[in-house]
């Protein structure tokens, strides 16, 4: 009984965290940039810092470590006690990292429980601490909450990259490709610009929109977007669905066949002339057909170029139990593309 007493006791005055510390001893990242030199790296975050008694404030910092993990040790030589990730939701890559490889800041954060699906990658072309700067007499946390914005809104719905920060690092550790898109500045301004094709962590191509917007729909499968073309000095939008979809079956020899299968239909949207009954729309379809074929065409070299099919065809060829050899075939793969075009619909 009394060994009971103690230890209700011992729950009553114990339990709670004796070490806690307030929320508004803590400074909460809002973003985070990674940049690599020769001599290390540096980490820069926007934080936003409640005080006590006091009106918030938000500060960019920039520490410079020779490891990740030493610029967390580092920053806790700052004003602020303790930090929590809670509001993070924006990691920035600058260009130094994309090219010598994103996997060690991604290990370190993993590390530190800090990936979730929740924040949003995104490259730089240029360094990371440029871009989570505040210009002169703006504001760090308007930077993070445009920023945030900017990846918030992208998604397969629009034909943008979305990667979060668990499903790339996920990709990263299975040698997959990653997607990153391209934050750009215009004027006051942030917003995307094409794409960085990450493999193993590192860069192998840099993909401008119409290539990323093409990437996007055939990671998902099945997309729709938009065509534009000109005809007759009429400039023609057609609304398009692209579906993808891939094959490996055995040989009489043994070796693996690939296909792949992509259906485009499209329908017109709109035409920009006054006067688009002058228009002979059987011309008109025929050079829409001729303009999707080309451009299918081109994409998908572009993408097989790239290795963006590698993942899902090998996988094909190991459900068919093909060694390593026959798994390679894969880049000598058939691609049939067939297109269909209709008229404006309504």
């Amino acid at each position: 009984m009394k060994k009971l007493l103690v230890c209700l006791l011992l729950c009553m005055f114990l339990c709670g965290c004796y070490d806690n510390i307030s929320i508004d001893r803590c400074a909460h990242p809002l973003a985070a940039g990674y940049d690599a030199d020769e001599n290390g790296c540096t980490v820069t975050g926007v934080y936003y810092m409640p005080t006590s008694g006091e009106a918030p404030e938000t500060r960019t910092i920039s520490i410079h470590a020779q490891s990740p993990g030493e610029a967390r040790i580092k920053r806790n030589g700052y004003s602020f006690e303790a930090w929590s990730p809670d509001l993070l939701n924006t990691i920035v890559f600058g260009k130094s990292v994309t090219q010598s490889g994103v996997y060690p800041f991604m290990d370190m954060l993993a590390r530190a429980h800090t990936l979730s699906a929740d924040i949003l990658l995104c490259a730089y072309d240029g360094e990371a601490a440029d871009l989570l700067t505040p210009e002169e007499g703006g504001s760090g946390e308007e930077l993070a909450a445009m920023l945030s914005g900017v990846l918030q809104t992208a998604g397969p719905e629009n034909l943008l990259p979305r990667t979060n920060a668990a499903e790339a690092y996920a990709a990263v550790l299975n040698g997959r490709t990653v997607l990153l898109p391209i934050i750009v500045r215009q004027n006051e301004l942030l917003c995307t610009e094409g794409s960085l094709l990450l493999l193993e962590g590192k860069q192998v191509a840099q993909l401008n929109a119409e290539e990323t917007v093409s990437a996007v729909m055939l990671s998902n499968s099945n997309s729709t977007g938009l065509i534009s073309f000109v005809h007759e000095n009429v400039k023609t939008t057609a609304q398009c669905a692209i579906t993808c979809s891939a094959n490996a079956e055995k040989c009489e020899n043994g070796s693996i066949r690939f296909t792949v299968e992509m259906n485009v239909r499209a329908a017109i949207a709109e035409h920009s002339s006054q006067q688009p009954t002058q228009l002979d729309s059987a011309a008109v379809l025929a050079s829409l057909r001729e303009q999707l074929y080309v451009r299918t065409e081109e994409f998908y070299a572009r993408t097989h170029e790239l290795g963006l099919d590698a993942t899902l065809l090998q996988s094909l060829a190991a459900s068919l139990g093909a060694n390593e050899r026959d798994a390679q075939m894969w880049k000598s793969c058939e691609t049939v593309i067939r297109v269909e075009v209709s008229e404006k619909e309504g």
